[in-house]
């Protein structure tokens, strides 16, 4: 074990007002200047936020201790409607406690948003112990404006903490971080090669820091977070891509060799930690790494784990500074995803096999795995696993399996077809029954066909 002592020499530039306070600027980072030793260690120390932590909203759903919560176009009117599903019956019901209310329209309190010039709103739910935070934003296809609400988890005491063009771009957002109080969202612009991450919370929108992208950095991402502080992976700009030469004259073979070349190019761009508090301090760490070790990523208190492709692990600790590499014997070669969902050392990967990847579950800690099992898309012949959604300490909620079904539509040239489709099958399971591979869904009874429209 390589031991990295971990210094937190902040940028000069750095230091910003808590999200609080008044909206500042940033340079670009760089890496600060050695100090002397004498001179760090009578550095004061960097006074402490409240602790953050990560909301998944990416698969459609969020929990807390007691129910998922999802935003549902309640039966398929093309109305939009917070919603909460409870765990041991499956039911879901509209997040709405008013008496007589109908929820199908505009004035019940769990309303959101609704379909609007043929197009559909961007929508998340994020739960967050006693509170759920409603998402919204159709301004990229002109359904309807932006905005975070604030409610109880019992849909009481209704707030609107932001709206409109003071808020980022929301159509993707798939990760937001929380301190109990406020959201800290990623802002992140590459083709303006612009990174910020900012602040919501009753009293509107803050930026805690925000830089240009300098020369050589392709890009900024927020990849976990410990303590009351951001994880950011720097990204080296990639080597240029040059076309094959041969160009469309070049045989199957040759393409195949040189996108090869190109991959492992790609592979050893270096990468870099850098930690961001709430106060918007910025510091570098002194764990560095190639973009092909970390091709899979996930922050455990305070372990930071990169997988590479071949399976090999490099563990970062935040608190103490030092690293270590591990090679896991894994069935196959591991495909990156950025998005998903933990339980404790538990997390999803892809694994490839027989040219196809399937679903296991891997414990960063043991090395251990366990496939998933395995049910059928809705074409009936690609496998899939159940596709996890949100938990807590004794849920799992997830997509289960496609129910098919064949409906009617008219083609380009007017003669009515019939396709095939499918709803998503949703359920919960427990936990421990979940990781063991042994899961009894209880399916979910949705007031609408599927999360997707």
């Amino acid at each position: 074990m390589k031991k990295l002592k971990l210094f937190s020499t902040l940028l000069a530039t750095a230091l910003l007002t808590a999200c609080a306070g008044a909206t500042n600027s940033q340079q670009p980072m760089t890496a600060p200047a050695e100090e002397p030793a004498a001179s760090a260690a009578a550095a004061p120390q960097r006074q402490q936020g409240a602790p953050l932590h990560r909301i998944n909203m990416c698969r459609y759903a969020t929990m807390n201790e007691s129910a998922a919560y999802a935003v549902m176009n309640v039966n398929d009117a093309g109305k939009y409607f917070m919603t909460k599903i409870d765990p041991e019956s499956g039911e879901q019901s509209v997040l709405c406690s008013r008496a007589n209310c109908a929820h199908n329209a505009e004035s019940c309190p769990a309303y959101l948003a609704q379909i609007a010039n043929g197009c559909v709103p961007s929508r998340y739910a994020a739960a967050d112990g006693s509170q759920v935070y409603w998402f919204i934003d159709g301004r990229y296809n002109n359904s309807e404006g932006a905005y975070i609400d604030r409610t109880d988890a019992n849909g009481e005491n209704r707030i609107r903490m932001a709206e409109g063009n003071e808020l980022p771009d929301m159509s993707m957002l798939d990760i937001v971080y929380s301190d109990g109080s406020s959201l800290y969202i990623e802002d992140a612009n590459y083709s303006q090669k612009r990174f910020r991450v900012l602040c919501v919370n009753e009293n509107g929108v803050k930026t805690v820091y925000e830089t240009s992208l300098p020369e050589g950095v392709e890009e900024y991402r927020v990849i976990g977070c410990w303590q009351d502080q951001l994880l950011v992976r720097e990204t080296a700009s990639r080597p240029e891509n040059p076309l094959i030469p041969k160009g469309d004259a070049a045989t199957e073979e040759e393409l195949r060799a040189w996108l090869q070349e190109e991959d492992a190019k790609a592979n050893k761009v270096q990468e870099k930690l850098w930690l961001l508090s709430t106060a918007g301090e910025m510091s570098e760490t002194p764990f560095t790494w190639e973009a092909g070790q970390g091709i899979q990523c996930q922050v455990q208190g305070s372990m930071a784990r990169f997988l590479s492709e071949s399976g090999e692990l490099t563990e970062f600790d935040l608190q103490s500074g030092e690293t270590s590499t591990r090679q896991l014997e894994l069935p196959g070669a591991v495909r990156a995803d950025y998005s998903i969902e933990s339980i404790g050392a538990w997390q999803t990967v892809k694994i490839q096999e027989n040219g196809q990847y399937t679903a296991y579950l891997l414990n960063y800690e043991t090395g251990e795995t366990r496939m998933q099992p395995i049910t059928w898309y809705k074409d009936s012949v690609t496998p899939q696993s159940p596709r996890m959604a949100a938990h807590n300490d004794v849920w799992v909620f997830a997509h289960i399996r496609e129910e098919i079904y064949n409906r009617q539509v008219i083609g380009s040239d007017g003669v009515p077809y019939t396709a095939q489709s499918g709803n998503g099958i949703y359920g919960f399971a427990k936990v421990e029954d979940y990781l063991a591979g042994n899961a009894d869904w209880k399916a979910a009874t949705l007031l609408g066909t599927d999360f997707y429209d």
